[in-house]
């Protein structure tokens, strides 16, 4: 990953394997430039619909969206490190 820091204070990013085990997707476009509906290097929520069994984020533009479908990104679990 590239030396962004992204956690909030007190929390740290873990990377997982697949969106079931995520709490967040972070996107990373090869591309910074591209235009879509999210920005890159910023932490997006995983939403569960349990109704069509799908995974989605809240965009920039408050939509709900399955762009971590298509887009470079890595899943990650937020933590928090001190209570």
């Amino acid at each position: 990953m590239k030396q962004f820091r992204i956690e909030p204070r007190g929390f740290i990013c873990r990377e997982v394997k697949t969106v079931e085990e995520a709490t967040h997707w972070f996107p990373a476009f090869e591309n910074p430039y591209e235009d879509c509906e999210v920005t890159p290097y910023q932490l997006y929520r995983i939403f569960h619909d349990r109704y069509d069994d799908e995974f989605l984020i809240m965009d920039d533009h408050n939509n709900f969206s399955l762009i971590h479908l298509w887009h470079i990104g890595r899943y990650v679990v937020l933590e928090e490190t001190w209570k």
